[in-house]
């Protein structure tokens, strides 16, 4: 077992096939999203410019990152 994957052994049941669901469901809606965005990048360079369209860019990523740090530490968490 990966270290990656190591959260899993505490889940027992029918639990991991919700986690699993919920993990596959972000994941791709994450790959939906990525691949709209060099369309949706291109189209607002034609409008905008590029400045503008790479500066949406960066907002994006300020706000996961802001996101990801704001999310509370679940290191040793057991799952219930």
């Amino acid at each position: 077992m990966t270290a990656g994957a190591s959260w899993w052994r505490g889940v027992s049941g029918r639990d991991w096939r919700v986690l699993a669901t919920a993990q596959g469901l972000c994941y791709n809606v994450g790959r939906a999203a990525s691949a709209l965005a060099p369309i949706t990048i291109g189209a607002l360079a034609d409008g905008y410019g590029i400045g503008p369209a790479l500066g949406l860019t960066l907002a994006f990523f300020a706000a996961s990152a802001l996101l990801v740090l704001s999310l509370p530490e679940t290191r040793a968490t057991a799952l219930s």
